[in-house]
């Protein structure tokens, strides 16, 4: 399954990224690539380099892809997140690998 991590390069969204690389997914994370979050980013990652608040440079950036499910670790408000479906409209077509990720992270937890 291919899966867009929005912001995937922070602590929780990271260890999520990873997690979905171990459950077989091919990860994508779109970033602004900062320097001081490469050391964090795993080598397995495809990452796409843009900044989702640029609408129009992320909507064309991401004009060639398709993703299974779209995940947002960046949206804080809902003036951001109307901005961000607004550039991942029609980019997915899988809503339930998440509660799929959710489960396994649970499972960790208890352990």
């Amino acid at each position: 399954m291919k899966v867009l991590f929005i912001g995937g390069t922070g602590r929780l969204s990271n260890d999520i990224a990873k997690l979905s690389c171990e459950c077989g997914n091919q990860v994508y994370v779109l970033t602004r690539g900062t320097p001081e979050r490469k050391k964090f980013i795993d080598k397995r990652f495809n990452l796409i380099y843009s900044d989702i608040r640029n609408v129009s440079e992320t909507k064309k950036i991401l004009s060639n892809y398709m993703f299974d499910i779209v995940i947002d670790f960046l949206s804080y408000d809902v003036n951001q997140l109307k901005m961000t479906l607004n550039v991942i409209e029609k980019k997915y077509s899988n809503r339930n690998f998440l509660l799929r990720i959710i489960n396994k992270i649970r499972k960790i937890i208890k352990k």
